[in-house]
Formats: C-alpha cells, structure tokens, sequence
C-alpha cells in the first residue's frame, strides 16, 4: 500500500514533467504501476490501482489535449493554393485562359503540360 501512495503523490508532485511531451515520466509510472499491481492481494490495494489509473488516465487526456493544441491546423484552400503555384499556374496571371492555345504550354488552357511530371519528380526527392 505505501508503494502506491508514493507513486500517486510523485505523480501529483510531479505533474508538470508528467504533461511534458518530451518526457517519459507518465510512461515509467505506469509500468511502476504494473509491476505493484502484480502483488495486489487487498480490496484496499486494487483500490489504491484505481485511483492511480484515474490519476493517470487524466493526465494522459491533458497530454492529449496539449499536443492538439500544438498542432497547426490543415488549410486545405492554402495548400491547393501553393501546390498550383509549384506546379507553375499563377492565379492572377492565368485569369482568362481558357481559350489560349496548347502551344503556349498549357493544356486545356489551366496547367502547363508538365506540370504533373514536375510535381512527381519533386515527391520523388
């Protein structure tokens, strides 16, 4: 029993390194936790299991949450922007091209005829 109120109280004192995502600290207190948890004989003691897997749940869930709010969000319309500028169509310049002629490079007047092969040969790199 004193085995796991000391990890529940380190775990508590040491919330903060527990929420750090570089940190490991939640991970070896859960196999400490495993490794008592092998010895629980007691109602008092599974009770001691449970409320550490309570405290550790919740901070693995403020862990979750944090490393969500650390990412940036995916702008579709930007990428199809930027992925248009690599492939050589300037939106402002190309606005009427619909009827141009293939000799100029662009078929069907949008992208440049190798476009699709320029973008492949960078994914490739």
């Amino acid at each position: 029993r004193q085995q796991y109120r000391e990890l529940i109280n380190s775990v508590q004192q040491n919330r903060e390194d527990m929420l750090s995502s570089r940190s490991e600290k939640l991970t070896e207190a859960l196999q400490e936790c495993n490794k008592l948890f092998t010895g629980v004989s007691q109602a008092r003691e599974a009770a001691l299991d449970a409320q550490f897997l309570v405290l550790a749940t919740n901070l693995g869930k403020e862990r979750a949450n944090q490393l969500h709010s650390d990412m940036t969000v995916f702008d579709p319309t930007a990428f199809a922007e930027d992925l248009l500028t690599f492939m050589g169509v300037n939106r402002l310049e190309s606005g009427g091209r619909g009827d141009e002629s293939e000799d100029e490079g662009f078929s069907g007047g949008f992208l440049p005829s190798d476009a699709w092969k320029k973008l492949g040969n960078e994914a490739e790199k």
